[in-house]
């Protein structure tokens, strides 16, 4: 019991300090951070060194349960702006590191495999980002929440996504755009991403008009 409350104790130090949020759903955040939380309880009643919490860290094993909660909650926690770049570096090359261990032994998981892209679009890895989101659409091609977050994602690797990976967004937009057309064009305008949402939908004539019409009433 001493090695998992001093380990997430450094964990719970570590994002009290600083902590990034890049883009991962809101239902999709919000299980795994709970599901973290409910372990920090007892962490946070004990008084630990970094240093002996840092070497704790280094040496347990993680079950891929917490490996999951671990990431998701270094990727979603509350705003880090104001940390130095170096440490913000840091926890999104943890957040990538705990995402790739786990989708290596857990490769369907869909949710996964969007946050390892993100963390590794954050880090500025486009091709491995790239190769992430492709995964994570071939894994849960239909998730209404990872549809909505991929399409962000797709919009922001666009230009590093293969002809397969144009092909899996067309879908993706497609399937958002007759989902809720609306949360397609809030996703679109933020990015300013009109042109490419165009290229998405040209082969869908339909869902195109139905984009256009709605990206006319926000204006």
């Amino acid at each position: 019991m001493a090695l998992r409350v001093s380990r997430l104790a450094l964990i719970e130090l570590s994002l009290s300090v600083a902590v990034i949020a890049l883009g991962a759903p809101i239902a999709v955040s919000a299980f795994h951070k709970s599901a973290f939380d409910e372990r920090l309880g007892p962490a946070t009643e004990r008084r630990v060194t970094p240093e002996g919490a840092a070497r704790l860290l280094r040496e347990a094993a993680w079950s891929d349960s917490e490996r999951i909660d671990l990431a998701f909650a270094l990727l979603s926690a509350a705003d880090g702006a104001s940390i130095p770049e170096s440490d913000r570096a840091a926890l999104i090359s943890r957040a990538a590191e705990e995402f790739r261990a786990y989708v290596s032994r857990v490769p369907g998981d869909g949710a996964a495999w969007a946050g390892l892209a993100s963390a590794e679009l954050a880090r500025g890895d486009g091709r491995r980002a790239a190769a992430a989101l492709e995964a994570s659409i071939l894994a849960t091609p239909w998730s209404p929440s990872l549809v909505t977050w991929r399409c962000g994602l797709g919009i922001d690797l666009f230009h590093r996504l293969d002809e397969e990976g144009r092909e899996l967004m067309k879908g993706q937009f497609r399937l958002e755009a007759q989902r809720s057309v609306s949360s397609l064009v809030r996703i679109v305008t933020a990015r300013g991403a009109a042109r490419i949402a165009r290229i998405l939908l040209a082969s869908s004539p339909d869902e195109l008009l139905r984009f256009e019409a709605e990206l006319a009433k926000s204006r």
